[in-house]
């Protein structure tokens, strides 16, 4: 019987240190073990240049595209990034055609375009993962108006593409609830899938590991945040936590990671001279678990109304290592619902740093709330 050849079009995959990379990997290998003929079309990795065009992970092919990088802190760059590796892509169109189905992910949002080309050049059938819905998002967060000539070009982009499209996948209900609001007549085509953690690479291990003896924080009490450090995360309530703990020698907060708003954090820190404050970036897949490990509690966060249109999978990270979760969030959101309903830890609305800090505070003073929690 002849394999179904499936395509994975990611812009990040590892060793790229990114979440979504890492959680597309899981995708693959999962999908090889049902028989699938996977192979993988990616970006060339920011992190470690030397690796080639064609490569394997296990059995699976990976083929990597160069595509150029634009700076993201000015308007145009932001503009070209969201092209660059869609018309990189589609410079390997012949390269597409000779799969059945094809799966793509989006970042950048405008990979939706190449979904819907394909499908209309081909007849393939696209299943497209949604990770971040914008324009809505950067709407939502005013890095973009809602009557600009992006969002205009983005959403007639959504909507064209969306009608080729066989399969949307949302990673919440809120995001379902919220693009069937908006995009009528696509109720058919949405379905939800939440993202996942794998529980054999990421398993409860010892605080006092190698990578906490190596990094010094295998006796200290730390308040991880672990993933993108971006814009629609409220950060503003964790650095006001750290400077209300910031006598407390024995509390560290760190985060670990990349993303829009890293340099503004720093330099808050920096004004702030808090020295209980540390970053790092991502770190590799061997050591990811025992970074987990290391923490006493774990933060997600997200700014209020953001349900809609993301949801943080770093969550389920967490979780697979045991962590309880401090989750800034609006109560009535879905992520306050998933922590609450499954006893996971706390929910502190945003903006209440005088709360995120005594829930710290029980974490470390009572451990017993956390081993009757999660053992």
């Amino acid at each position: 019987m002849t394999k179904e050849k499936i395509l994975l079009i990611t812009q990040y995959f590892p060793p790229d240190m990114a979440g979504t990379g890492r959680v597309m990997e899981e995708l693959a290998e999962n999908l090889s073990y049902y028989e699938y003929e996977i192979t993988v079309l990616t970006g060339k990795s920011r992190y470690f240049n030397q690796r080639g065009y064609k490569e394997y992970c296990g059995k699976m092919p990976v083929k990597r595209i160069w595509y150029p990088h634009f700076n993201k802190d000015i308007e145009v760059g932001r503009i070209l990034n969201f092209i660059s590796f869609p018309i990189m892509i589609l410079m390997r169109i012949f390269f597409i055609k000779r799969f059945d189905k094809i799966i793509i992910v989006s970042n950048p949002p405008t990979n939706v375009g190449i979904g819907a080309l394909i499908n209309k050049l081909f007849k393939k059938k696209i299943y497209y993962i949604l990770q971040d819905l914008y324009p809505d998002l950067a709407v939502n967060l005013n890095i973009i108006s809602e009557k600009s000539l992006l969002t205009r070009m983005m959403r007639w982009l959504n909507k064209w593409s969306f009608e080729y499209i066989e399969k949307i996948i949302l990673l919440s209900e809120s995001m379902n609830r919220y693009f069937r609001d908006h995009y009528c007549g696509l109720e058919n085509k949405t379905v939800v899938i939440s993202n996942w953690a794998d529980p054999v690479k990421i398993t409860p291990l010892s605080k006092d590991n190698s990578w906490s003896r190596l990094s010094g924080y295998y006796d200290k009490f730390v308040v991880l945040y672990a993933g993108n450090i971006g814009l629609f995360q409220n950060f503003n309530p964790i650095l006001k936590a750290a400077k209300l703990l910031k006598e407390d020698k024995g509390i560290i907060f760190l985060f670990v990671g990349e993303g829009g708003d890293k340099n503004n954090l720093q330099k808050e820190v920096e004004k702030e001279n808090l020295s209980n404050v540390d970053f790092m970036s991502y770190v590799p897949d061997e050591d990811y678990a025992k970074l987990l490990a290391s923490a006493g509690c774990c933060i997600v966060t997200l700014k209020k109304g953001m349900e809609n249109f993301c949801f943080p999978g770093k969550i389920y990270s967490y979780l697979a290592a045991g962590r309880p979760i401090i989750a800034i969030s609006d109560k009535l959101s879905e992520l306050a619902k998933l922590v609450l309903d499954n006893d996971m830890g706390f929910v502190v609305d945003n903006e209440i740093a005088l709360k995120i800090s005594k829930k710290i505070k029980i974490y470390l003073i009572d451990c017993a709330i956390t081993v009757e929690m999660f053992y």
